[in-house]
């Protein structure tokens, strides 16, 4: 039978070059992750130091400030008193509008 022998001082120095090797590719491994994380992170930060920050109010703050106009305004055009009128669809319709207003002064 036809081979490849190898003596115990080949073994080991084969298992010496294989880990050697094998450090070595994880730490360049390491290397290139964390220089990619670094761009990641640095393009994030860019992204966020140029946005502007929306301000609104939650749902439920808004609601509590405008609750009380938003009943008389229906009450005034007759909106509540339609066989299909859904509250809560004119709040959050409103409340929208409130938001798409502070994304166009953004």
């Amino acid at each position: 039978m036809k081979g490849i022998y190898i003596t115990e001082e080949g073994k080991q120095w084969l298992k010496e070059q294989i880990g050697t090797n094998r450090d070595i590719w994880e730490k360049e491994f390491r290397r290139d992750v964390a220089s990619r994380l670094v761009g990641v992170a640095g393009a994030f930060k860019k992204i966020l130091e140029e946005a502007t920050p929306i301000q609104c109010l939650a749902f439920e703050q808004w609601l509590e400030l405008n609750e009380e106009d938003i009943a008389i305004e229906l009450a005034e055009s007759g909106a509540d008193r339609e066989l299909d009128f859904d509250l809560e669809s004119e709040q959050l319709k409103r409340y929208e509008i409130h938001v798409n207003n502070n994304l166009k002064k953004s």
